[in-house]
């Protein structure tokens, strides 16, 4: 019986497989759509892998079964394709299949650019043009190129690489709003919180969110479950549940602080009016464990399951401060005219509340009172005992409570196995005897405002500290030796991290741009590994014995095998400073950045040295000047690049600079000058030999020109301007007088010259006599934009910062008399212009304009409202997209998608990265830069042609 059934399975099988080898013939949609989605599970099923494998490489066939698919299916295929693979063995086809697997699972996250105008089959036919020129994937799109009429049109990079590039960020969690700031892995899946309080439970290997939630906080248990909690109520979610959460437990009247595990069924539960309690989630017994009398923040240290440490830290805001907060907005301006003896009355009942005593003479200072008390109470120390709870062996549901030591004002602890070190906002550090409390050691090392502590191993740790006046120091402390003290000194700012590796070394990231492997003997200084771009670095994790992954504010990841002192790669996709890195299960790593909106997985062992094309190695510099058909580009790689536009090809190599370029620009069609971090410019000969040097700034060189009177004139860091004899290199004149980092410069009619800097001024030169004629001073922080008008008078703006609104000033250029102060702006201005009477900013969000008459009434534009209202505005409000793009109709860039609307429609390269859109060369050519990438796309509105 058992094998007909498993005959008519197999006959059942078979007969569906040649069902969905006959895709083409089936005009039943619901069949059709059936056979796209369980097709290959049949193939395998009657053993056809073979024949199966050969369909899915038909090209026309995977473009209908995408057509008719969502996100959730293309995951399905790359499964599918996975399968086959593993089925396939030895066949002829394993390595095309091989090659289609990986492709896929490496494009997975540009797969979700999903939208109405462009869905997966356009992006997987985009992508598989892009793929290689010796991938099988790519030669099978272009034949199907051939032979069928596109119903869209697409863009295609003129150059490609040869072999396969292998993208080592495998995938990518896209949301729209949120940004991450907890990462972690917990039963094989990714678990994080963003900034906007919303818990995600993300499977990164299906790529299904299973729980997105607003709550606020979490804690991961040692089982199946995770401790969610809001206001008063704590909700359980169980591994692959629904994300309906349902109330598990509801506190009396009281907030809920934090929630810890102690054990796989009980949690404690710490509330904001100061209590701690224990929860056993199998009975849902609520255990009270002690009760302060005020509400600071209880802080919790786990010892094992049977015991852990208490002590107190901080207010927590109560009930009462928000009902007197809503009480005061309700009554308006009627509250002001009460009496003084009503607002003491409130505030004495509001000082009550909170805990605070107060003299009669604190009392009368009036209506502001309240506020300043609670910020006093703020800085109060609180209890400085550290209490230890322990199991009552007896009952095994409740707690004893004892002292375990005093220090005033904690500020961590750590449990080192048997020992406790517990280190206070002074900096002293001590170590106690976890089991009896006793006093072991204590040490002072440096008294200032902040101390980190890195837990090394069982027996060291590393201390990082530093004060108000930037000073700081490094040392190692042994719980075994509490005499030895190692102090590491190499870095020159404050270190960010510090890991234990293997064979008594460490590894430390710093502020100053290096992360440096110690030998914890001696204190030697046995690695410095610097960034790829001098921008601080925020953290290390050790992925083996040898191996250190570290991440910076300028969103790379390093790996580097510390014991071979070899870099092996940089992971590089994120826009913003990464601010956590783990490392997961498999071994492969996940990612979140500062200010996006999305969650890396990479695979570091296929991390790149190069980049797969002849580009660049690190990131290339925003400025792209174009001359006679021949594209300038400059890297913070430390080397200018010539490309001819029409071919994409480079032609030269540039090689001379010895720190990253910052600016470069066509002097004439033979010469080029370009400026790097160390404050030297060089003048180039077309064919790379370099013409003159510029030596005398003191520290980066932002940018130059050259002057009509045929000397050159830059600008620096250093806040000075240099005038140069161009022919012989000798500095003519030192323009001083700035007291920040010059940021940029124009010139002015009347041989005069302006500069903005970060002091917030901008200054206005006479170039003949070398003087300073006027300083502009309106503005309260760093300048930003400027533009000049055609009648002679000067925009500018500013950069929004904590305590300093961005603002838009306009000057005389003559006299230098401010025309008017425009405000009510919201972010950064990227981009002003002044057209009939009427001034107009862009935003990263919107369109803001001003009647040049009312300063102080500007209008918010929605970008498409905007766009239809006052197109020709829109464009003049664009100029780097639209620099040389005449002809184009509309051309942006939006996170991997670079997008054309034409009258054939809409057109779209795909990439992974952040793209950015410079210019348009010749007719149908388009330079788009990220990173460390440039390329040149060509339009196709018809069939590509070998």
């Amino acid at each position: 019986m058992t094998k007909f059934r498993e005959q008519q399975l197999r006959t059942f099988h078979q007969s569906m497989f040649e069902t969905t080898q006959c895709w083409s013939d089936i005009r039943s949609d619901v069949l059709l759509q059936y056979v796209f989605e369980h097709g290959t599970k049949h193939a395998l099923d009657a053993e056809q892998s073979l024949e199966m494998s050969k369909l899915i490489l038909d090209y026309q066939y995977e473009i209908e079964r995408m057509r008719r698919s969502d996100n959730a299916q293309m995951y399905g295929l790359i499964q599918d394709f996975e399968a086959l693979r593993n089925c396939l063995g030895s066949s002829p086809v394993e390595e095309d299949l091989g090659l289609m697997s990986t492709f896929l699972r490496t494009k997975r996250h540009l797969l979700q650019l999903q939208d109405p105008n462009w869905g997966l089959d356009r992006i997987f036919h985009q992508l598989a043009l892009e793929h290689a020129d010796e991938s099988s994937l790519t030669q099978r799109a272009e034949r199907w190129l051939e032979k069928n009429q596109l119903g869209w049109s697409y863009w295609r990079r003129k150059r490609r690489a040869d072999a396969v590039p292998v993208n080592p960020c495998i995938q990518t969690l896209l949301t729209k709003e949120e940004e991450w700031s907890v990462i972690e892995e917990w039963q094989d899946l990714m678990v994080a919180y963003d900034c906007c309080s919303y818990l995600w439970v993300w499977d990164h290997k299906t790529n299904d969110v299973l729980l997105h939630v607003e709550i606020t906080g979490y804690a991961c248990g040692p089982g199946e479950l995770i401790a969610l909690w809001d206001a008063e109520t704590i909700y359980l979610w169980e591994k692959f549940d629904d994300d309906n959460l349902e109330p598990t437990f509801q506190m009396e009247s009281v907030l809920v602080a934090t929630v810890s595990w102690l054990s796989v069924r009980e949690v404690l539960i710490t509330t904001e009016a100061g209590g701690l309690f224990c929860l056993n989630l199998s009975t849902l017994e609520l255990v009270e464990v002690l009760r302060f009398d005020d509400n600071r923040h209880l802080c919790i240290t786990k010892v094992s399951e049977s015991d852990f440490l208490v002590h107190q830290q901080g207010w927590h805001e109560v009930y009462e401060e928000e009902e007197w907060d809503e009480e005061e907005e309700d009554d308006g301006e009627d509250r002001e005219d009460d009496d003084d003896e009503d607002v003491e009355d409130d505030e004495e009942e509001w000082d009550e509340s909170s805990g605070v005593e107060e003299d009669d003479e604190e009392e009368e200072d009036g209506e502001d009172e309240g506020d300043e008390e609670w910020e006093e109470s703020e800085e109060e120390p609180g209890d400085p005992k550290v209490l230890l709870c322990r199991r009552d062996i007896a009952t095994g549901s409740t707690f004893v409570v004892e002292p375990f030591c005093t220090v005033e004002e904690i500020a961590s602890i750590h449990i080192l196995e048997d020992r406790c070190v517990i280190v206070d906002k002074a900096g002293d550090v001590f170590l106690y005897n976890t089991s009896s409390g006793e006093l072991l050691h204590s040490w002072s090392l440096f008294q200032g405002i902040g101390t980190d502590v890195f837990v090394l191993s069982t027996t060291q740790i590393g201390i990082s500290q530093w004060d108000e006046d930037s000073n700081s120091a490094v040392h190692v402390l042994s719980m075994e030796s509490p005499n030895d003290v190692l102090k590491l000194s190499g870095h020159t700012d404050m270190v960010t991290d510090m890991k234990g590796l293997v064979n008594g070394r460490a590894v430390t990231t710093s502020f100053d741009t290096t992360a440096i492997v110690w030998d914890l003997v001696n204190g030697d200084e046995l690695l410095k590994i610097h960034n790829v771009v001098p921008h601080d670095l925020s953290g290390v994790i050790v992925l083996d014995d040898n191996q250190v992954a570290v991440w910076s504010v300028s969103g790379h990841i390093l790996i580097w095998d510390v014991e071979k002192k070899e870099h092996i790669g940089t992971l590089m996709g994120h826009t913003s400073s990464v601010s956590d890195l783990i490392q997961l299960s498999d071994k492969r790593l996940a990612s979140i950045a500062m200010f996006e909106p999305s969650m890396r997985i990479w695979n570091p062992t296929i991390a790149p040295l190069k980049p797969p094309l002849d580009n660049h190695d690190d990131v290339v510099i925003s400025s792209l000047p174009i001359r006679k058909g021949l594209v300038l580009t400059g890297s913070h790689d430390k080397t200018l690049r010539v490309w001819e536009a029409a071919t994409g090809t480079c032609l030269l190599k540039f090689t001379q600079h010895t720190q990253p370029i910052e600016c470069m620009d066509w002097i004439s069609d033979k010469e080029v000058v370009s400026g790097d971090w160390d404050g030297v410019l060089l003048r180039w000969n077309i064919d790379g030999t370099v013409l003159q040097r510029y030596e005398g700034h003191t520290d980066w060189v932002r940018g130059f020109t050259h002057l009509p009177s045929g000397h050159l004139l830059s600008w620096s860091d250093d806040a000075t301007l240099r005038l140069w004899d161009f022919q012989s290199g000798e500095c003519l004149t030192v323009l001083e007088g700035h007291e920040g980092p010059i940021r940029g410069g124009l010139i002015l009619e009347g041989n005069r010259w302006i500069s903005w800097s970060e002091d917030a001024t901008l200054r206005i030169w006479d170039l003949k006599t070398l003087e300073c004629l006027l300083t502009l001073t309106e503005h309260d922080s760093q300048i930003d934009t400027v533009r000049l008008l055609d009648d002679g008078r000067i925009v500018a703006s500013n950069y929004e910062d904590i305590d300093v609104s961005c603002v838009v000033n306009i000057w005389d250029g003559e006299t230098g008399e401010s025309i008017g102060t425009f405000t009510g702006l919201d972010a950064d201005v990227i981009e002003l212009h002044v057209t009939d009477n009427q001034l107009y900013a862009r935003t990263y969000a919107n369109i803001w304009s001003w009647d040049l008459t009312q300063p102080d009434t500007p209008k918010e534009w929605l970008m498409k409202d905007f766009e239809t209202a006052e197109s020709g505005v829109w464009r003049l409000l664009h100029p780097e997209e639209f620099r040389g793009l005449e002809g184009m109709d509309q051309v942006t860039s939006d996170g991997g998608k670079v997008s054309t609307v034409r009258e054939e429609g809409l057109s779209r390269w795909i990439g992974d990265g952040n793209w950015k859109v410079y210019g348009l060369v010749g007719t149908e050519t388009l330079v788009a830069t990220c990173w460390n990438d440039v390329a040149f796309l060509q339009f196709h509105s018809v069939p590509f042609s070998q």
